[in-house]
């Protein structure tokens, strides 16, 4: 009796972990992304498996409910993000990316398409113990970035800054 009680234990303890293996991913809403000039909202998501690793970046346009993802093939490349005409605006880089520890984070954006002039502002994805984060350079965490638009004669020509919260 005393075998075929510990036989049972054993099993549930293989069942239990093989469901535990097989886990769904879990996704970590780490920033929306807005703008003072249009209502349009982003949301900056990470896919992480059971581990807790990260497995893709995801952009999700939060009206439409449309989702971008970005596996771990490209994530050491340059992304584009948004693309108008033909040309890349906005572009997110991660440095040196490691599924487990995270990366430091470029992103390049338009700061005047009328001169052709692009600025950068830089972030770090880092994991902390159960989940994820942004962090400024300061090492301060942030959930949002609002993105503050420079306009000439009341037409969108850029953005003047990245703004986070």
């Amino acid at each position: 009796m005393r075998y075929g009680l510990l036989f049972l234990l054993l099993i549930w303890a293989n069942i239990a972990s093989s469901e535990e293996l097989r886990a769904a991913p879990k996704t970590i809403r780490l920033a929306v992304i807005t703008s003072d000039y249009n209502d349009t909202k982003y949301d900056l998501e990470l896919e992480v498996d059971q581990k807790n690793e990260v497995q893709k970046i995801k952009t999700r346009h939060v009206g439409k409910n449309s989702v971008k993802e970005y596996g771990l093939d490209v994530l050491n490349k340059k992304i584009v993000l948004v693309k108008a005409i033909g040309m890349e605006l906005i572009t997110l880089r991660c440095v040196e990316f490691k599924p487990k520890s995270g990366c430091d984070l470029e992103i390049k954006y338009p700061s005047n398409l009328a001169v052709a002039n692009f600025g950068e502002f830089q972030a770090k994805l880092v994991r902390m113990e159960k989940t994820w984060e942004l962090q400024s350079n300061n090492n301060i965490k942030f959930t949002e970035m609002r993105l503050i638009a420079r306009k000439l004669a009341n037409l969108l020509v850029g953005i003047k800054r990245i703004e986070i919260y």
